[in-house]
């Protein structure tokens, strides 16, 4: 688990959490793994969420890509204060 202190640092977690929760309901990964500026802490502004996310499929690269990208707003911004 991981604490954030700034109130930034805060939002940018909750916006992750959001895209994990829209992912796992029209994805239905194995795992989603956390890597990246967020995790370390280091997240500010123009930075993005860095998600590592695992699915046993025999789906192709583009479909599954197609179906990962078409749950969430990959434009969506978190505004930074």
């Amino acid at each position: 688990m991981v604490i954030y202190k700034s109130e930034a640092q805060e939002r940018l977690r909750r916006a992750a959490n959001e895209i994990v929760h829209r992912i796992i309901a029209g994805f239905a990964p194995d795992r989603i793994l956390l890597f990246g500026s967020v995790r370390r802490k280091e997240a500010g502004p123009g930075r993005d969420i860095d998600l590592l996310i695992v699915k046993d499929t025999v789906l192709p690269f583009k479909e599954r890509s197609a179906m990962l990208y078409g749950g969430i707003d990959r434009d969506e911004d978190v505004e930074w204060t």
